[in-house]
């Protein structure tokens, strides 16, 4: 029996383009995508079993003979320390990765953006959290999240994307990473609008019902029962109103960022052999 598990992970950065270019990859019939990004099952399956198993229902419903899907938590190190090592397990050597990246200040922007509109902090305290939070520099520090799986699969099943390259051109960037994970780049249909921008941010509702609408029972089960329409009011009850999330950091605090990354694409030529140009953005934040 074929096993359902994923043929490439689109595995981060956060805030920097991973919803456009799985919504993007999601247009050929080639590629087996489920609509629902951020399935996160390495991260949160108790064992290798259960990560199959998982994985079985995550795809038994697609068409496309390239399978994969798409969770920035798997970059998110030291709280998932061994979903590389789990990824191999699960998916075998083979298995193709994909990091997109964008300017590391940038990135913690859009991030500050994003849990702002999400209530995780009060409008004003960007540089308290930034200070006081490891995540957000964290998830900027893209050798170090990307050590563990060059360490897993080498560093040839590893392809970094410029974020500024996918806004550029996207047509182009979307099409090498399809011809990365052995696809036809003329079966892809590459949109003209960014998923998830960061104006769009929603409120998370609270309660049982959002618990019940973000549960594998709802995505995988009750989801497909239920007419179109309904889905959709369902989608954005627990999503919440739009939310405004203008965020800010003081100059010296910028400073110290831009300090902090000064050398990062030499680190990461050093690690993956590629050459990554990761120049400040306009701001234009998106997932």
């Amino acid at each position: 029996m074929t096993r359902l598990v994923p043929h490439f992970l689109i595995i981060g950065a956060m805030k920097s383009g991973t919803t456009t270019l799985h919504d993007d990859l999601r247009s050929s019939d080639e590629f087996a995508l489920s609509d629902i990004k951020e399935p996160a099952i390495l991260a949160t399956s108790s064992d290798e079993a259960e990560a199959e198993r998982r994985y079985t229902r995550h795809f038994a419903r697609l068409r496309g003979d390239i399978r994969g899907e798409a969770s920035t938590v798997y970059t998110q190190q030291p709280r998932h320390p061994d979903v590389a090592l789990r990824a191999r397990a699960v998916c075998g050597p083979e298995l193709r990765l994909v990091m997109i990246m964008r300017d590391p200040v940038e990135r913690i922007l859009s991030h500050l953006r994003h849990d702002l509109a999400a209530g995780r902090f009060r409008p004003g305290e960007e540089a308290r959290v930034v200070e006081e939070l490891p995540d957000y520099i964290a998830a900027s520090d893209y050798p170090a999240r990307l050590r563990p799986w060059v360490a897993a699969f080498g560093a040839e099943r590893l392809l970094c994307v410029p974020f500024d390259a996918l806004r550029r051109d996207r047509v182009a960037a979307v099409q090498g990473v399809v011809r990365f994970l052995g696809g036809d780049p003329a079966r892809v249909r590459p949109g003209k609008e960014v998923s998830n921008p960061s104006g769009g941010q929603r409120g998370i509702a609270p309660g049982p019902v959002a618990r019940l609408v973000r549960s594998d029972l709802y995505r995988y089960s009750l989801r497909h029962l239920l007419p179109a329409p309904v889905r959709e009011t369902v989608r954005r009850f627990v999503a919440g109103s739009p939310v405004a999330a203008d965020v800010g950091l003081p100059p010296d605090l910028l400073a110290r960022l831009r300090e902090r990354f000064a050398g990062i694409e030499g680190e990461l030529a050093a690690l993956t052999g590629q050459r990554v140009r990761l120049g400040a953005g306009e701001g234009a934040g998106n997932e």
